[in-house]
This record gives structure tokens, sequence and C-alpha cells, in this order.
């Protein structure tokens, strides 16, 4: 895992690990995700949407600051109906990561914000043949809008976790939606680096960087 590359800090998250990582997101485990700049609140714990159970949900909203979202593409969100929030001119003009209305699936939900039920809505977001008549708004899954995930890793220097979560699910061929919670420490405190590091060892977690990714996904551009 992670923790025994990290004597020679973060990039060692590179190679083994973060093929590890990607492996994990693949076969539909929760993982660690780390922004190595070292900003804060960067750490997240991240499942892809298509696969997320009621008890991996359950593992993150208890773990997690307990704010859900899914991040979508932008495209997408354009087909389902979820609109921004609130629409900004300066949100449009940088095309940021955006928060969108909140959802629930309008099938087999009660209540909507029990662990269960938001696997479920998650599930339904990252399903191709869902409509927008599958969802109730407002809910208790809160969606991102990402409008272009390629291009911010070229362009971006502090990524946003949604870009990174869509990338990361490009990269294990995990579907194109994402479950994210910024992970939380004992206080409730956002979890810095360390803490997220015991975090993974002591549940078992493998742990993936904002830059393995991104390196990642940028070669496999430039070989495209």
């Amino acid at each position: 895992m992670f923790r025994a590359e990290c004597a020679s800090g973060i990039a060692g998250a590179a190679g083994a690990a973060g093929a590890a990582g990607l492996a994990a997101l693949a076969a539909g485990r929760v993982i660690v995700v780390i922004d190595d700049s070292g900003a804060p609140g960067a750490i997240n714990l991240m499942v892809r949407a298509d696969r997320v159970s009621a008890r991996a949900m359950s593992f993150i909203v208890r773990h997690g600051c307990g704010l859900v979202t899914v991040a979508l593409p932008a495209a997408r969100c354009i087909e389902l109906q979820l609109p921004e929030m609130i629409v900004t001119e300066d949100s449009w003009r940088h095309r940021t990561v955006v928060m969108a209305v909140t959802v629930d699936a309008t099938e087999d939900t009660s209540t909507g914000i029990s662990a269960f039920d938001r696997a479920i809505t998650a599930r339904r977001l990252a399903d191709a043949a869902a409509t927008p008549e599958d969802f109730r708004r407002p809910g208790h899954v809160l969606v991102e809008r990402v409008p272009n995930a390629l291009q911010d890793l070229r362009a971006t220097e502090s990524l946003h976790p949604a870009v990174i979560g869509l990338a990361a699910c490009g990269l294990a061929g995990a579907g194109a939606a994402m479950v994210r919670c910024e992970l939380v420490d004992d206080d409730g405190e956002l979890a810095g680096l360390s803490t997220a590091l015991d975090f993974a060892a002591c549940h078992d977690l493998e742990v993936l960087a904002f830059s393995d990714v991104r390196a990642r996904a940028l070669a496999l551009l430039v070989a495209a």
C-alpha cells in the first residue's frame, strides 16, 4: 500500500501503489484519494458510483464529513436536467466544477437520507439508461457538474477532487460517475495526510494521489 512508499515522499504514490488504487477502484472498493499539493481539506473517500453498495455508502457517511456528492460530466447533467444550483457569470466563464441540484432516486427509496437510499441514488445517477424522471428534486445526494476533466488536468495546477475522481474512473475503466466525501478525523476536523494514511492502513484501503492520476491521464492523452 501507499504508506510503505511514503518514506521517500508523496511522489512514491506513483507506480505500483497508484496501480493498486486504480485496481481497487475498478473492483468497486472504497479508496482514499489525497491531494499531494498540500491543499487543505483535500483527503477524500471515493468509490465508483455504479457499484457503490449500502455498506460502502454507510462507511463513507460514518467517516466522512457527511456531505456525499456524485461527480458527473456536465453533458450528462444536462441530459438528466440537473442544472447548477446558482448560475453565475464566473462559473460559466471559467467552466469550474459547480454544484448541481440535489436528487433522490424516485424508485426503491424512502426518505432518501439513509445510506441504503443514497447508494441507490448514486447508482441510478451512474446508469446510462437513467432519465430525468428517475429523480426527485431536491434530494439528499449532491451532484457535481464537471465540465471537462481532461481539459482541467491539462490546464489547472490546483485540481478539484471531482475532476480527479472522474479522471480516475476513466483510468480504471470504472464508468463515468464517482461518489466522494471528504474524510474527517475523530474530532470532526478535516483529516490531514498523516491521519489519512493511518486511516487507510487501519481499514486496509488503497491510497491514490492526485499527482498520479494526473500523470497517468496526461500520458494517455499524449500517446493518443
